[in-house]
This record gives structure tokens, C-alpha cells and sequence, in this order.
């Protein structure tokens, strides 16, 4: 999850409600991203620990089956027979310490054997444990790497959608002072034309007094206006035939007029 309030961010940055759905749509892709590399992290990081749990089970049943498997065998040698009418074997034949050595080392072989397994057992079990620290601290890195993996694409995500914003904005900004320019243009040639203008047949009718000259030159410069801002020929024609109409010049400029100033540009 971002440490950033991105959508605040967006909003001090002049985003209108379109960019800021925009915004949100592209950034739940990232989130659902970061959230399926998360799980993903998670989900090893629980099956490496309960490989380590079912290991650390059977070490501990190995370790108890050979701690009772040592006993018994320790028992067996110091207690070979069981009744009654083997006592003389048992404490030794006419007390010649045969019987207390064979103590003796019965107990030595039962504690070297017992010493030896929990030895073992608790060197496996450190490392085992030593082993799931691990995994839990590379867990960890790893989700700090998919947090700040996510917050970078959150703000790179952000930062590019504002310039989209700034450059749409500029656009706007050119597309209003060319239509007011072109508007300012359009007056000043009715204001200075004293002649009819006649493009094309002069099928128009026009019973207004401009210079053929004047209009031209505007709707010329209209249509390098639109060139410019990469209009195609069909558009333009549709620019020159509504700036140039009854209203402004006293009559409409016809297509083929249009195409006309077009293909002298």
C-alpha cells in the first residue's frame, strides 16, 4: 500500500473528475498487481514453514524413538533376565565385579548414545530455526521491494497523467487563442472589404461588399491554421465553409471553394 494519498496528491495537482477516473482505473492495475506478487510471497513463506514445522515433528519423534530405543537397550543390558531364578547372574557370579563393570559400561553406552542424539536433535532443531528466520527476513525484503516497487509505479503513474493533463491543457489553451485570433481576422476583413468576393462560379449571390482579396487571405490563413494543427483536407473544408458563411461575409462558402484555397496552400 502507498504511504502517499495519491488521489490527494491528484486532486492538489488540478486533476479534473475524467483524470482522476482515469487515474484510479490505471492504479487499481498496479494495486492488483503489488497485491498478486504479495500473495505470491506469502503464500511460499507459509508452505516454507510448514515444510520447517513438519521437519522440526519428525526430527522430534527421531530424536524421542532413539532416546527410548537407548533406554531399552540400557535396560536390556543391565537387566538381561527377568526372573527370579536368574538373581545370581544378575548381581554377579560370586561377587567377581562382573556384574558392576557391566553397569558401568551399559550406563556409559546409554548416556554416550542418549548425549549423542540430543546433540543431533538440538543442532538440527538451531538450524531449523535459524533457517525460518531467514525465510521470514527474505519474506520481508521482499515485501518492502513489492511496497516500494508499487509506490514508485503509483507516483510515476500520477506524474503521467499530469503531463497528459498540462499538454491537454495546452492544447486548449492554443486551440482558444487560434479561434480567437482567427475571430479577430475574421472581423478585420469585414470591416476593410469594399467589394464583392466571388471564389468558385460566383454562385454565392453575394450582395455584400467585400474584396475577394481580403477573404481569400482569410480563409488562406484558416486553412494553414488547421494544416498546423494537423486537421485533415475534410475538416478544413468544414472550417473554411462555417467561418466563411452569410453571417460574417454576406455569404457561404461553398466546398469546392474550400478545396480550392486548400490545394493553392
Amino acid at each position: 500500500m502507498s504511504n502517499y494519498n495519491i488521489e490527494e496528491m491528484a486532486r492538489g495537482m488540478g486533476f479534473n473528475d475524467s483524470y482522476l477516473n482515469k487515474l484510479r482505473a490505471s492504479n487499481q492495475y498496479i494495486n492488483e498487481s503489488a497485491n498478486q506478487d504479495r500473495n505470491k510471497i506469502n503464500s511460499q513463506l507459509n508452505q516454507t514453514l510448514a515444510d520447517y514445522e513438519k521437519e522440526r515433528a519428525d526430527q522430534n519423534k527421531n530424536f524421542t524413538n532413539e532416546a527410548q530405543n537407548a533406554y531399552r537397550d540400557y535396560m536390556k543390558a543391565i537387566n538381561p533376565y527377568s526372573d527370579s531364578r536368574s538373581q545370581a547372574y544378575r548381581v554377579g557370579l560370586g561377587n567377581s565385579g562382573y556384574s558392576e563393570s557391566s553397569l558401568i559400561e551399559a550406563n556409559n553406552a546409554y548416556q554416550n548414545r542418549y548425549t549423542n542424539a540430543k546433540t543431533n536433535y538440538d543442532n538440527i532443531f538451531a538450524n531449523i530455526n535459524n533457517n525460518i528466520a531467514k525465510a521470514r527476513e527474505t519474506s520481508n525484503i521482499e515485501l518492502a521491494k513489492i511496497a516500494q516497487n508499487e509506490q514508485d509505479r503509483l507516483l510515476e503513474n500520477l506524474y503521467k497523467f499530469n503531463d497528459e493533463l498540462i499538454a491537454e491543457r495546452q492544447r486548449e489553451e492554443e486551440k482558444r487563442r487560434w479561434e480567437a485570433e482567427m475571430e479577430l481576422q475574421r472581423k478585420a476583413a469585414a470591416r476593410s472589404s469594399s467589394s464583392s468576393v466571388n471564389f468558385g462560379d460566383g454562385s454565392n449571390n453575394n450582395t455584400s461588399e467585400y474584396t475577394p482579396t481580403e477573404a481569400y487571405k482569410f480563409a488562406l490563413a484558416l486553412a494553414k491554421q488547421g494544416q498546423k494543427q494537423g486537421m485533415s483536407n475534410e475538416n478544413i473544408v468544414k472550417l473554411l465553409s462555417n467561418s466563411v458563411n452569410k453571417k460574417t461575409f454576406g455569404y457561404t462558402l461553398t466546398e469546392e471553394d474550400a478545396r480550392q484555397v486548400i490545394r493553392n496552400l
